[in-house]
């Protein structure tokens, strides 16, 4: 038998009342007397409801389907700078999942309810420093943040002094140095 279709929800089984078969075995089982099956179902669509706070532009669909990833988007993404974590609740279980690049993805097996968005948390990336021999400082930068560090063997009555850096392979540029301390700006 085909079941009817109701909205928001999938068919699960048939009931005879007191078990629960699939189709197929409604089909082989053999009928030896009167029965009356009847469709059961689960939700199969579930609202999102959005309550994140803060400047995050994220793209939020309104309802997740069961068993089927559900995926927010963060519209101002840029690859290097922020890593984020999305807090949110499926029913009233607390979950986290963290940002694969512009994306957050709840994974299917997890909607099994509604989804409450709760918050966006946005830790500023660490990249490595390479200061080479003559240079010495934190063996890190964080996005976002001024770098500061200093001229390993300052002898400012012999030399005058310039450091050059350049982020990834982009064009060589000027740091500011002031007596034997030196400070790449944030941007």
């Amino acid at each position: 038998p085909a079941a009817p279709t109701v909205d928001k929800f999938a068919f699960d089984k048939w009931s005879d009342g007191t078990n629960l078969f699939t189709t197929d075995e409604v089909k082989d089982r053999a009928v030896t007397g009167n029965v009356t099956y009847t469709a059961t179902y689960v939700q199969a669509q579930f609202d999102v409801a959005n309550n994140v706070t803060g400047s995050e532009n994220l793209t939020v669909p309104t309802s997740a389907a069961r068993n089927t990833p559900y995926t927010v988007t963060i519209e101002d993404y840029e690859e290097g700078t922020y890593t984020y974590v999305l807090s949110y609740s499926i029913g009233n279980e607390p979950k986290t999942v963290s940002n694969n690049g512009n994306t957050f993805t709840i994974p299917g097996a997890e909607i099994t309810d509604d989804i409450t968005l709760l918050s966006v948390a946005k830790t500023a990336m660490e990249h490595a420093v390479d200061l080479g021999a003559s240079l010495t400082g934190a063996d890190k930068a964080t996005y976002g943040t001024d770098f500061t560090g200093a001229i390993a063997s300052y002898e400012p009555a012999k030399y005058t002094y310039a450091v050059k850096y350049r982020v990834n392979s982009g064009t060589e540029q000027d740091a500011t140095v002031s007596g034997s301390s030196f400070t790449i700006p944030a941007d």
